[in-house]
């Protein structure tokens, strides 16, 4: 079980991901950059996308949202298609992974005892999450683009749902609940 599935969605960003954008007092707005996406393809539904922009901008922190929108109107269609993590990248680089650490410590410090792992430490599981471990750092990194409120938000909740809840369900309904469920827009969230 180990976190229960803990970010399986932070196999997060999703191609809808990136059609991020901002404000005029941040970087351009939801509809250039929506414009700027259809015209990259014409497939991509604008009533979507400003939907989805308008809820990066309720969760992600100020710099990593102005970053990832103007990376978008900076870039040419061909450079997006080919080079599709390019501007999560920049936005990543505006992220603060204070919170995360707090955020990990505070779901694994909830992991460990629902665990049925003998041997299994808080350590191990802030070592699964961060990629210490090992494995891959991109949640990690991924993580620090949201505001402090918000993964307060999902930590508490993780902390007030109790193991049976979380064993069924994941940490899924608890990022949902805090304004991250587009992190789950490929999976059922009940």
């Amino acid at each position: 079980m180990k976190t229960f599935s803990c970010l399986t969605a932070l196999a997060l960003l999703s191609p809808t991901f990136f059609a991020a954008c901002g404000n005029p007092s941040s970087g351009p707005t939801c509809a250039q950059v929506c414009d700027k996406m259809h015209e990259c393809d014409a497939q991509e539904d604008l009533v979507e996308c400003n939907s989805m922009c308008a809820s990066f901008s309720d969760v992600m922190r100020a710099g990593a949202y102005k970053a990832l929108g103007e990376c978008y109107m900076e870039q040419t269609c061909d450079f997006l298609e080919q080079n599709n993590d390019y501007c999560f990248g920049q936005a990543m680089s505006e992220g603060d992974l204070a919170p995360v650490d707090a955020l990990f410590a505070r779901i694994c410090a909830k992991a460990v005892p629902c665990s049925d792992e003998q041997d299994y430490t808080e350590q191990d599981c802030i070592d699964e999450l961060t990629g210490a471990s090992g494995g891959s750092d991109d949640m990690y990194y991924s993580m620090g683009m949201f505001k402090a409120s918000v993964l307060d938000c999902v930590a508490d909740c993780i902390e007030t749902t109790g193991c049976e809840a979380l064993l069924e369900k994941g940490t899924t309904p608890c990022f949902s609940t805090c304004g991250l469920d587009f992190l789950f827009a490929e999976e059922d969230v009940e």
